[in-house]
């Protein structure tokens, strides 16, 4: 179950590209299949160097659905001091078994009239990868690695 919600109460600027990008994490995971170690982990500290000196406040992880949180980079470097567990947590999570039949049949109960055009186009492309609306990314600074939540406990310790 995504938790989506919550994510709507928490970012009331969403638009339907989040809510797609929500389901796609909370479902698949990290929907593409990583299994660069090296270049995962040197894009994340690339990502990091552009936001350690944010002031947005981040919280350590969010749970997405029963299955998957998002770990925010920030917090999680005050912690941790590197990204190694955390980029190998994310390539186990993109391993994870996925379920396209189960994402797609809760993209279509997500259609409305307002939105039937988008997601339509949306499952037809059968390219499910999608980025953060621009209204997302300026209001929420999005920056973080999805995770399975079995791997939460060792990644935390």
């Amino acid at each position: 179950m995504v938790y989506l919600k919550s994510h709507l109460k928490k970012y009331p600027l969403m638009q339907i590209e989040d809510i797609l990008k929500l389901y796609l994490q909370g479902i698949l995971g990290p929907a593409h299949l990583v299994n660069d170690f090296e270049k995962a982990y040197k894009r994340v500290n690339e990502e990091y160097q552009t936001i350690k000196d944010n002031n947005y406040e981040y919280d350590l992880f969010e749970e997405i659905s029963d299955d998957y949180v998002r770990i925010y980079l920030k917090p999680y470097f005050e912690l941790k001091h590197d990204f190694k567990d955390l980029v190998n947590a994310f390539i186990l999570s993109s391993q994870e078994e996925q379920n396209i039949a189960l994402f797609i049949k809760e993209i279509k109960k997500l259609i409305n009239d307002e939105n039937r055009d988008f997601i339509n186009l949306y499952l037809q492309k059968n390219d499910f990868l999608i980025s953060h609306s621009a209204i997302y990314r300026l209001n929420y600074q999005p920056h973080y690695l999805v995770i399975h939540k079995k791997y939460l406990k060792q990644l935390l310790s």
